[in-house]
């Protein structure tokens, strides 16, 4: 009696559903736990078979070919002492539940007297597993998209080298046929004021300013390409910073012109001004430094092309000298740096572009201001996206 009392009172302390059969695989006991699980009382389940309360008969828990193993035996016979079973049922709420029930023999002088059942919900391991699963596959489809990126990334990088290559030839091939231009041109202007005053002079001096101005714009043009395609070299130079970002804005000016207009410290740009406007000496590597002022322009036209009307649109630009360093200020209206992207938006691969670009400019960006000594920060102002890059003053 004091034997039967403790087994009561250990299968009431275990906390998974516990049940007890007896030969004739009716429950003849059952803990606390197995009751809540199904939300029953005691007098509800002793004297019914297990498959009556969860649902299931042994043919939905187990394999077909075993379930006809089973049939075809004595219906008191086990041909294991332990089994394990998992399956799906729902407890008393409706929620389903994966479980695994695992059942034991028990016997009287060798012979078959019943079976000792446990139930452990793995519901919640499962669902663990199954994000862990997603997860790898998830991060491998990742990995696999990034090595793609790369591989094109590394192939668009050869076809620039290639298209710097052709520009530095092409520049070298204008400047002859440009120089005899301009030449001419200018012996044909002191011919024409030599005409005596009429209206044909004057017709004649303002086409003839008109192609000079061309031609001083194509000028500009091939001297930018020719800066851009120079083989870059390491080595810093004593340089105006405000020279490179007219030079980086006239890159970007046949493109630019269709989307914004863009401001230079509060001027309107426009090809061919004045390189010594403004003076803000750095000690830079030059042809990397307005890399970054042509990746930081274009990732603002990207944005400010979303925005209609056009005369809506601005990106304006601000250099200034601030406590020993050349400050400058790259504002637009475009509505501003998302917030999920804002803290790591110079980590590669982080981009808010949904047609083109993999998010690696800005990285690339971070690495030349950091080998110049200088620093970049990206925030919100209350009308856009701001980009501020420091540079020591020489």
């Amino acid at each position: 009696m004091e034997t039967l009392e403790f087994n009561k009172t250990l299968l009431y302390a275990i906390p998974l559903p516990v049940f007890i059969q007896d030969k004739d695989l009716m429950l003849v006991e059952c803990n606390k736990a197995f009751l809540e699980f199904f939300n029953l009382t005691k007098n509800a389940v002793i004297g019914r078979k297990l498959q009556d309360i969860i649902g299931k008969s042994l043919t939905e828990l187990i394999p077909q070919e075993l379930s006809n193993l089973y049939k075809n035996q004595d219906e008191y016979k086990i041909e294991k002492n332990l089994a394990m079973y998992q399956t799906k049922i729902k407890n008393w709420l409706g929620v389903e539940k994966t479980i695994e029930i695992y059942k034991t023999t028990y016997n009287y002088k060798e012979n078959f007297n019943g079976i000792i059942g446990v139930m452990v919900d793995i519901s919640t391991k499962e669902e663990q597993t199954n994000k862990l699963q997603q997860t790898i596959v998830n991060k491998t489809l990742e990995n696999i998209k990034q090595t793609q990126e790369f591989e094109e990334e590394r192939l668009k990088s050869i076809k620039f080298q290639a298209i710097g290559q052709l520009a530095a030839g092409i520049t070298h091939e204008i400047n002859t046929p440009l120089t005899f231009a301009k030449g001419n041109l200018e012996m044909m202007l002191y011919d024409i004021k030599d005409l005596p005053d009429t209206t044909m002079k004057e017709n004649l001096l303002e086409i003839s300013d008109s192609i000079m101005t061309g031609l001083n714009r194509i000028a500009n043009i091939v001297e930018s390409m020719r800066e851009v395609s120079q083989q870059s070299s390491e080595t810093k130079e004593d340089i105006n910073l405000y020279s490179t970002l007219l030079v980086a804005l006239t890159m970007a000016h046949n493109r630019a012109k269709i989307i914004t207009k863009i401001y230079l410290n509060s001027d309107e740009f426009e090809i061919g001004m004045d390189k010594n406007n403004f003076v803000f000496m750095s000690n830079i590597q030059k042809q990397r430094i307005e890399q970054v002022w042509i990746i930081i322009i274009n990732n603002a036209l990207d944005e400010l092309v979303k925005i209609e009307p056009f005369e809506k649109r601005y990106l304006d630009i601000k250099i200034e000298t601030k406590n020993g360093y050349n400050i400058i200020y790259f504002r637009d209206n475009a509505g501003g740096i998302p917030e999920h992207i804002k803290a790591s938006i110079f980590q590669p691969f982080i981009s808010n572009k949904t047609s083109s670009g993999m998010g690696i400019g800005l990285n690339i960006a971070q690495k030349i201001i950091k080998d110049n000594n200088g620093e970049i920060l990206a925030y919100n102002d209350e009308f856009g996206a701001v980009f501020e890059v420091r540079l020591p003053c020489i």
